[in-house]
């Protein structure tokens, strides 16, 4: 049984001071193809929680990825909010039309 995550649990976050301003600018990259509009989780977003995920041991699955995005530390430290697996795929922006 796994064990529920807590805000203790994710270390490392004061990494991020520095490299969340150049992270910005990658927000636009991939989104040629939302022709709708809708999205919610983009390429810089993507980019943090993949460094999240490198940063801490604790974090070694999607779906436990996705409970420390859920994570009050989590959301005020690097602005993002809960995701789906399909908007983290598609956050990419790596398929063709």
């Amino acid at each position: 049984m796994e064990m529920p995550l807590k805000d203790t649990d994710v270390q490392g976050l004061k990494h991020f001071t520095r490299p969340l301003p150049l992270l910005d600018k990658l927000k636009d990259v991939g989104c040629q193809r939302d022709s709708a509009g809708n999205r919610k989780l983009f390429f810089d977003d993507y980019v943090k929680l993949v460094l999240l995920f490198l940063w801490n041991p604790l974090i070694g699955s999607m779906r436990t990825l996705q409970k420390a995005a859920a994570l009050p530390k989590v959301i005020k430290a690097l602005g993002v909010r809960r995701f789906s697996a399909g908007s983290f795929s598609e956050a990419t922006g790596s398929r063709r039309c």
